[in-house]
């Protein structure tokens, strides 16, 4: 079920505000409306952050909870959530 969320007279975030899959490497991040206004975010079965709707903005929080910054649409409090996940976890060619 998709659910799309819009503010009185502005057809733009309700596009924006739909959960969707941002890549991120190989996998892709994964997005789920856990109630109106929160979304929730997954890669490879790993908690990555939320996104949560106030009032016209977007606030992106990482894995701890942490805020990472408020947004005026969810695809960029999205991409800032995708970055973060993708900063904290080691690249492979540190192993090689």
């Amino acid at each position: 079920m998709t659910t799309f969320l819009e503010a009185p007279g502005d057809r733009r975030d309700a596009q924006a505000a739909a959960p969707a899959a941002a890549t991120s490497g190989a996998a892709a991040m994964q997005w789920r409306e856990v109630e109106p206004g929160f979304w929730a975010a997954s890669i490879d079965g790993n908690f990555g952050g939320t996104v949560e709707r106030m009032g016209r903005r977007f606030c992106a929080r990482d894995a701890l909870g942490t805020v990472l910054d408020v947004f005026a649409d969810a695809a960029s409090a999205r991409h800032g959530v995708a970055e973060r996940y993708a900063q904290a976890l080691p690249t492979t060619d540190r192993w090689e």
